[in-house]
């Protein structure tokens, strides 16, 4: 399932879109479907997997049901991703 010579080495550096991009693949789902299982439209679908967006916990929950890919760790991943990519602007 996931390619582990791509893996990332800090938590921090890895965010939702990262998990789910490297599942939709293994489940042969397009971001069309998953945006259509979510009740999102394509356009939120592709800000939320290019970092534009962020995961809501509706939205977290409707993922860990149709993927079981677990809410609580992929919101998790999100507020780290978050706060450290608000940490290393400011430091710039």
């Amino acid at each position: 399932m996931l390619n582990r010579i791509n893996l990332t080495r800090y938590y921090h550096e890895t965010a939702h879109s990262d998990s789910l991009q490297a599942i939709m693949p293994f489940y042969q789902i397009g971001f069309d479907k998953m945006a259509q299982q979510l009740g999102i439209s394509t356009q939120r679908m592709l800000e939320l997997l290019s970092h534009k967006r962020h995961l809501t916990t509706m939205m977290a929950q409707q993922i860990e049901c149709s993927s079981g890919l677990s809410a609580e760790l992929l919101l998790k991943l999100d507020a780290d991703y978050q706060r450290s990519a608000t940490k290393f602007s400011r430091c710039q």
